[in-house]
């Protein structure tokens, strides 16, 4: 029975005849001329068995032939044997066939193709790129094409004419900010592999811009990769998923909107750092301290949209934020909560829901966390971690600092809570002599958190980090012997020091806010509730203050854990410390019960890997109410990167073996973390993709961001890292 054309492919495209054969494929009565192609018929020997076609192409497979047509070019493909999997997809064919893998993409009149000789099977396409899986072996394994040459130059092209060619990066190599080595290369400063290798970057300076960038990418089919200033340490840089994928950087949109005292609020860009938040406070003498993490050159909004933490009563970022702007993936622009009705003035103001009672200043007083809610659902979670939107504005560690970067839109401006300035201040350390104390140190700090004594996250460190951030010289010459590549300090020698300079095992970071008639009495329910723990020790620094006045940042003057709020850059300098310049570090982050008993059985198991690695376990656990993000700092040489992928593997499948998964991860392991969301059938993932379909079709934001991908792509994604 013969076959339309017009039910296999579009009408514009020429007839196909099949020789020696019955059926034929004639041109549609009511279609107009062909543009493009020959008035004759095209002929190809062996009967098609296979047909798929999209708007520009259509892709044919025979006994003895395959082949495609584009109404700009037809073209016979002569393998010998046909292929098996054929796929199509917008202006992308694909094909399979023996021990190759093809695609074909077609732009204007221009085609690109490629080959890889594997044997994938399946094979899935997207606009962008194709993923497979290779066989025979078991290996996963991933082949994403490089974005079409023709149409990137066309997508910087149009975008110099919007932002200034000063603006468009058309290679990684220079734009991005200065990194610790002078570098102004975007990518991972960690790393000297190019899985991850950017293919350029452009740089818009007010909303307008990024809505004009979002709308040509969909024109082009170009991806974005959202960075607010790239200095995501740890964790990627400004890194895509995809390699070849264009960086958005906001580091131009560094406006402070406003920054409110009465109410302790501040509404920020993109590109303001946590440097620049801290000195316009200072310049205009409010008695704010806003939370920064351990590192602050990165930015306040991409800090929190990446569920970053800081170290003040409203150090955890995400629940501070209050307010969003967004740019979503089709250039529309979208407000949050309170803001969706133009000009409300609650906007920086309402958070929803009511989590308990905190006491501070010597009042009593409602603690609001969780997402904004305005009238209706609330959005602003979709806008964390995700790639559905790109963030412009933020109602608002060990080297943690972070990207905006989401899935769902583009956050262009945010606004962020921030702490008033306390009468009485107070850093405590407390030391526990014991590696087994680390159970009762973690339950006694989470529950005073509970009860609301202490106010803002302690962060534990172990011996080997109390030795490497001392200032005693004899230690760290110590130290040095050991800490170099293949080699990592071992355990007597830590305890030789720890013996010799009086230090605890473990050593617990925290800061006591409140009234001059507060403070004492805080002090007192701190010392009774550890002495309960043989060994343990106090320490204060205290500034007991006046009534009616506040303490100031130049009072207090740098701390080693910024606690009231003043930013630094150095601990940047520990990743140097295995005996090679310009080394680097990154970050397992998994989140616990906060007992005290969960932390300690997991870390008796990554302590093992990573010495059994020959490196270093460097705590950085942060403690909370009802949970403990328990981050591991590795330091490694840059020649070490196919030791540190192996150890993070491993890490990677001990906490899910032992039922946990990370909060956030390296770009590298983003598919491996999300494929543990396997509850029934990974609806959750399935749920992202149904989300990201529908609000990004085109896939152009952040692709693979959190592992969330179109469902396209999402089959095909390995649950290993690269």
């Amino acid at each position: 029975m013969p076959i339309t054309a017009h039910e296999i492919m579009p009408s514009h495209l020429s007839s196909i005849q099949c020789l020696g054969a019955s059926t034929h494929l004639p041109h549609p009565a009511a279609a107009a001329q062909p543009l493009g192609l020959r008035d004759a018929p095209l002929s190809f020997p062996g009967c098609p068995a296979i047909l798929r076609s999209t708007s520009q192409v259509l892709l044919f497979r025979g006994s003895e032939s395959k082949g495609w047509v584009t109404p700009h070019v037809p073209r016979v493909i002569l393998p010998r044997h046909s292929p098996d999997n054929l796929l199509t997809r917008d202006n992308t064919l694909g094909w399979m066939q023996g021990r190759s893998l093809g695609w074909i993409r077609i732009w204007e009149d221009h085609i690109t193709e490629s080959m890889y000789r594997c044997s994938p099977n399946p094979l899935l396409l997207c606009s962008h790129w194709i993923s497979f899986t290779h066989s025979p072996s078991d290996t996963k394994m991933q082949a994403h094409s490089a974005p079409d040459a023709r149409a990137v130059q066309h997508f910087f092209d149009h975008a110099a004419r919007i932002l200034g060619e000063a603006n468009v990066s058309r290679d990684h190599q220079h734009g991005a900010l200065k990194g610790r080595q002078g570098e102004e290369s975007y990518g991972d400063p960690f790393s000297t592999t190019a899985n991850h290798q950017p293919g350029g970057a452009v740089r818009p300076s007010i909303v307008e811009e990024v809505q004009d960038i979002v709308k040509i990418a969909n024109v082009y089919k170009v991806a974005l990769w959202t960075v607010s200033r790239g200095k995501n340490l740890g964790y990627g840089g400004s890194s895509p998923v995809v390699e070849g994928t264009v960086v958005l950087d906001l580091q131009r949109m560094n406006k402070i909107i406003e920054v409110n005292e009465e109410y302790g609020y501040a509404i920020v860009e993109p590109g303001v750092s946590f440097f620049d938040l801290f000195e316009e406070i200072q310049r205009q003498g409010m008695n704010l301290w806003p939370s920064v993490p351990a590192i602050g050159w990165g930015s306040v909004l991409g800090n929190t949209v990446d569920r970053g933490l800081g170290y003040t009563p409203n150090g955890e970022h995400s629940q501070s934020q209050c307010g969003m702007e967004v740019v979503l993936p089709n250039g529309d622009l979208l407000r949050t909560g309170s803001g969706a009705m133009k000009d409300n003035k609650s906007f920086p103001l309402y958070k929803g829901y009511v989590t308990g009672l905190r006491t501070f200043l010597g009042l009593q007083h409602i603690l609001l966390t969780g997402f904004n809610r305005g009238f209706g659902p609330s959005l602003d979670g979709l806008f964390f971690q995700s790639n559905f939107g790109e963030n412009s504005i933020l109602g608002c560690t060990s080297l943690r600092v972070s990207v905006t970067n989401c899935e769902t839109g583009v956050v262009t401006k945010l606004g962020i809570h921030i702490t008033p300035a306390p009468e009485a201040y107070a850093t405590v350390e407390v030391s526990v002599p014991r590696e087994e104390d680390l159970v009762p140190l973690i339950g006694t700090l989470s529950d005073l958190m509970r009860r609301s004594i202490i106010l803002n996250s302690p962060s534990i460190a172990n011996i080997f980090r109390i030795a490497l951030t001392s200032k005693i010289p004899e230690v760290h010459a110590k130290l040095a012997e050991y800490m170099k590549p293949g080699s990592n300090v071992p355990v007597d020698v830590l305890e030789e020091i720890r013996a010799q300079q009086g230090w605890g095992y473990w050593r617990a970071y925290f800061s006591l806010y409140g009234s001059v008639e507060m403070l004492p009495a805080l002090q007192k329910t701190i010392e009774r509730a550890f002495s309960a723990i043989p060994g343990s020790q106090v320490e204060w620094r205290e500034f007991t203050g006046n009534p009616g006045s506040f303490i100031t940042a130049a009072e207090i003057k740098e701390e080693e854990i910024p606690h009231s709020g003043i930013p630094t850059l150095a601990p940047l300098g520990i990743v140097d410390s295995r005996q090679q310049k310009g080394g680097g570090h990154i970050c397992f982050s998994p989140v616990l019960p906060p007992s005290g008993r969960e932390l300690y059985d997991w870390y008796l198991t990554a302590k093992q890997r990573t010495v059994d690695a020959k490196f270093d376990f460097f705590a950085d656990f942060h403690v909370y109410p009802r949970y403990v993000i328990a981050i591991e700092l590795v330091i490694y040489t840059l020649d070490e990167e196919d030791a540190i992928k192996n150890l993070y593997t491993n890490l990677l499948h001990d906490a899910s073996d032992q039922g946990y998964m990370e909060y956030r991860t390296h770009v590298s392991y983003m598919d491996h973390v999300a494929s543990k969301l396997d509850f029934n059938q990974s609806a959750f993932r399935r749920f992202t993709s149904l989300l990201k379909d529908t609000v990004d079709p085109n896939g152009v934001l952040s692709p693979g961001k959190s592992g969330i991908w179109n469902s396209a792509v999402l089959p095909l994604r390995s649950s290993q890292p690269e």
